[in-house]
């Protein structure tokens, strides 16, 4: 129960400062951001990526023009749709050719829309994730859904990205036994390897 008010705390905390970074600030982030994503090695090898769309309503990063680089540079795109609801539901992955095809949800994220092809976990590369909070170790708070923690609850699940801004690295994320940790962080101001 404790460690369940110390996330909500968090997560709180954290969409607050992301919400207060000015529009400048933010263009300019995610600028790096992307040009960081660009030079990874697990990207710029990888055939076939897991995306997502951030909203930006609550302050995640604009990865829009990210998916479109996807797109443009040759790889399979694959985004999530959720299916039923927080605690219980499950992501299809889908793939997707043209962004404006997308539709959003319940919770007003951006998704493909139902007939697009379905992507195993297994043929994708790549993972770029979203979240709240991270920490070195590459311990994160998603937004509560568990999807991400679910979808990646695999042996030899494909190389794991975050992409954050730098007010979304703590000390310490709480953690429980089913929580997955990323592989990477990539922030406006660094990429951090947490397999290290």
């Amino acid at each position: 129960m404790q460690n369940t008010h110390l996330k909500q705390q968090l997560r709180a905390h954290t969409q607050a400062l992301r919400l207060r970074i000015n529009a400048h600030d933010r263009a300019l982030a995610t600028s790096n951001i992307a040009a960081q994503l660009a030079q990874l090695t697990a990207y710029t090898s990888a055939q076939a990526v897991l995306g997502y769309c951030g909203n930006t309503q609550r302050g995640e990063i604009d990865t829009y023009p990210m998916l479109q680089t996807v797109l443009e540079s040759g790889k399979l795109l694959a985004l999530p749709r959720v299916e039923g609801g927080l605690g219980d539901g499950k992501m299809v992955l889908l793939q997707i050719a043209d962004l404006k095809l997308l539709q959003p949800n319940k919770w007003g994220i951006l998704e493909p829309s139902v007939g697009a092809d379905v992507i195993a976990l297994s043929a994708l590369d790549l993972v770029i994730i979203p979240g709240t909070a991270f920490d070195r170790k590459g311990n994160r708070l998603g937004a509560g859904g568990g999807f991400y923690d679910r979808l990646l609850a695999v042996k030899n699940h494909p190389t794991t990205v975050a992409l954050a801004f730098d007010c979304q690295l703590v000390d310490a994320v709480p953690v429980a036994q089913h929580d997955v940790s990323v592989d990477f962080i990539i922030t406006e101001s660094q990429t951090i390897d947490c397999r290290k």
